[in-house]
């Protein structure tokens, strides 16, 4: 796969569906040096020849999330060059553009946050600066946002995820991590919103990123600063019958990076890539 356009860290990105090619569309939107563009992920050429988008602004450091039967990237918040500073605006891109989203109406203004899809009506803002210790769900239906349970942790440029129990498959988790390997969980059901100290990360997590597998029963951490630099190592976390724990897992990333952004993509773009998901035994585990 060639290379992407321009230099960055702290961009944002999803996998779309675009209608009139009848396929999904890799998707990386700003990220630090002013960068106001999306890049089709996998295009040849230097970045003026490249297919984009305009953004409604620069952002770094924003959260995104995939809604609206994943035709839209929901941006939120970040740090803004024009107006300079964080902001609470929010846009929505899609294949054919950029518009205005609502402003969020909870907080000042919010950068080095999270985002996660619930389910396609539900969607949370966990952290950030301005809004360190607390996590906020929207209803897609009402627009609303609702304050969910207290939160014990400062979650500020940490990821966030989502899972399923592999047993119980009517338990929805959502993993919260902060900054220095801490974690907290929220079991999702029958409208719960309450929040409970998780198994430790093995090192610090900080400018990590969590990607929730196609069968939604794992989540893969990489991509993190471990306390001295960057790690290429990769930890996956699952939960059985809430009994939820990490593993470190034997792929190591060919180059050491942080601060990036990452999601699934379909295999035609893969290649000859061979996928291996073994795991070692290796593990820290905790009971929700």
């Amino acid at each position: 796969m060639s290379d992407y356009p321009v230099q960055c860290a702290g961009a944002v990105g999803g996998l779309l569906y675009n209608h009139s090619h009848n396929q999904q569309i890799p998707l990386v939107c700003g990220g630090s040096g002013n960068v106001d563009k999306c890049y089709v992920v996998g295009q040849e050429g230097p970045a003026e020849d490249q297919v984009s988008i305009t953004m409604r602004y620069a952002r770094r450091h924003a959260a995104s999330v995939v809604i609206n039967e994943g035709t839209t990237l929901w941006i939120t918040g970040g740090e803004t060059s024009i107006p300079v500073g964080i902001t609470k605006t929010t846009e929505y891109v899609t294949m054919s553009g950029s518009i205005d989203g609502p402003d969020l109406p909870m907080v000042p203004k919010v950068d080095r946050h999270c985002m996660v899809a619930v389910n396609p009506m539900e969607t949370l803002l966990i952290g950030g600066r301005f809004n360190q210790d607390k996590a906020w769900s929207h209803n897609a239906t009402s627009g609303d946002w609702t304050l969910t349970g207290d939160m014990v942790l400062s979650h500020e440029n940490a990821p966030c995820g989502v899972l399923e129990d592999s047993v119980d498959l009517n338990k929805t988790i959502i993993l919260a991590t902060a900054e220095n390997g801490s974690t907290e969980i929220m079991v999702h059901s029958n409208g719960a919103h309450d929040w409970s100290l998780g198994p430790e990360f093995p090192t610090s997590i900080e400018y990590g990123s969590l990607v929730t597998t196609k069968d939604r029963k794992r989540l893969i951490a990489f991509g993190f600063d471990d306390g001295v630099w960057h790690s290429v190592l990769f930890y996956q976390f699952t939960c059985h019958s809430l009994q939820c724990h990490w593993q470190k897992m034997p792929q190591e990333m060919t180059a050491a990076r942080s601060d990036l952004v990452s999601f699934l993509i379909p295999y035609h773009m893969m290649g000859n890539c061979y996928i291996d998901e073994s795991i070692t035994t290796t593990s820290t585990s905790t009971n929700i």
